[in-house]
Order: structure tokens, then sequence, then C-alpha cells
């Protein structure tokens, strides 16, 4: 077992698997999910699909999304979403424990992320809310050059939250929720954690 990954296990096993989301807002649930290749360690993303109305229209994202009321708990949702956005199966028993719950900073919406642990990387049959899948090697989200910042604009006001570029130039940035939740996943992987990251 690689260190990175001894440490998010370490890091998560006394985690809430069923973390109490905020109340009065809605509830989205993702699967951070991990991979080992030859590059290291491997986190995957989504970017999904450019969609009028859609908030997070062109994203990149964990897969993942709202709550149903046929739902079990906030895991369930998020191996119920990742099949039907990816079309991969997520087995319970991957799953390494949970992130501490965010909710978002635009739209009042409570978010709790499931990290599972695949062997076998598989091959994606995509929704028509998901443009494409893909690994990125954790070494490359900690690299300090891709750290960059989101600039949002809505109106008059301009605001600018930390950032990393996985793409090229041409492709969005990771932001917002997921850009912190992966924050969360990079802290547990190092072998001393800042206190910040597992608070």
């Amino acid at each position: 077992m690689v260190p990175e990954l001894k440490n998010i296990k370490a890091a998560l096993a006394n985690s809430d698997s069923s973390p109490r989301p905020e109340q009065d807002r809605p509830e989205a649930s993702v699967a951070a999910i991990l991979h080992q290749s030859g590059s290291g360690l491997q986190l995957l993303f989504i970017r999904r699909s450019q969609r009028e109305g859609d908030p997070w229209s062109g994203h990149l994202a964990f897969p993942g999304g709202r709550l149903e009321r046929h739902d079990e708990n906030a895991r369930s949702a998020a191996e119920r979403e990742t099949l039907e956005e990816i079309g991969l199966r997520l087995d319970p028993d991957l799953c390494l424990g949970s992130l501490l719950p965010l909710t978002g900073l635009r739209l009042p919406i409570s978010v709790s992320a499931h990290v599972y642990w695949i062997e076998v990387a598989p091959s994606f049959h995509y929704s028509s809310e998901v443009e494409t899948a893909f690994w990125i090697p954790l070494n490359q989200l900690k690299n300090p050059r891709h750290q960059t910042e989101f600039i949002h604009t809505e109106g008059s006001r301009i605001s600018r939250f930390p950032a990393i570029k996985i793409l090229s130039s041409q492709n969005p940035v990771l932001w917002g929720i997921t850009y912190r939740f992966t924050i969360q996943l990079l802290d547990m992987s190092q072998d001393n954690p800042s206190p910040e990251g597992l608070a």
C-alpha cells in the first residue's frame, strides 16, 4: 500500500459514515474515488456537460448529486449518482470513510463526500449530465505551479477563489466545493496532516 493511501485510510478510520449536513439546506452527496496507477495515487474527476440553467454547467466535480427520497443515506446517494452519471457501480465495502461536509459559498446547499478506493480503473459510460471523466495524480494536484485562482463575476461583484489548474489552459479550473474537498484529501495524504485539514 502506498504511503498516501495508508495515510488517508488512517485519517478516515474514525470518520462519520453519515455526516449530518447543515439543517435547512438542500442536500447533495458526491464520491471521491481513488485508484493506484503507475503514476501514483490518482483521484477521479468529471467535467459536467454544458447545460442551460445548471449552476455547475461545465464545471469540474466529483460524481454525485442531490439526495432523493428513496436514498437510504447520503453515501448510498453518492453511489447511485455515480452509477447514473458514469456507469461505475461502487461497492459500499470500498468506502474508506467520509470527509467533513461542506456548504456552498454561493448557493444554499450542503454537500457530503465519501471516499472510495478501487483497484481496477473501469471504462465509463456517461449520462447526458457528464461530458467526460478522468484521473489526476495527487502529486499533480499538490504541485505549487498548478495553484491558481478562479475569478467569479456576478453583476458588478467580483469574487476570487483558490483553484487548481489540472488540465490545459482551455479547460476550467478546479474550484469551489470540489476544490475544498480535494484539499481535505490532499492534507490527509501527507505524513503530518495539518490540524485544520482534519478539524
